[in-house]
């Protein structure tokens, strides 16, 4: 059995089960959160004391992101012929 959790400190935000048998009982799930919730907390914790808020210097590296508002007559010349603009955006 493979278990991952994911989270914060507020709560658990992913969760990954591989596992081989058909099924496994809930109680076994349920045994399993706790010591992950302690992990996590620790991890945090070491986090935090490491960096203590993010990186200034490195934000001009990180990914943008934006939204922005097309008029329904417009979303044809976005796309473009067969797609060719989204293709070169993407």
């Amino acid at each position: 059995m493979d278990f991952k959790i994911a989270g914060t400190r507020k709560g658990i935000t992913a969760i990954q089960l591989d596992i081989k048998p058909a099924g496994i009982p809930l109680h076994i799930i349920c045994e399993a959160l706790e010591p992950a919730r302690v992990g996590r907390s620790q991890i945090i914790d070491f986090m935090e004391q490491t960096i203590c808020s993010p990186r200034d210097a490195q934000r001009e590296n990180m990914p943008q992101s934006g939204t922005m508002t097309i008029h329904q007559d417009s979303i044809g010349r976005l796309i473009g012929p067969q797609g060719s603009n989204v293709k070169g955006i993407q």
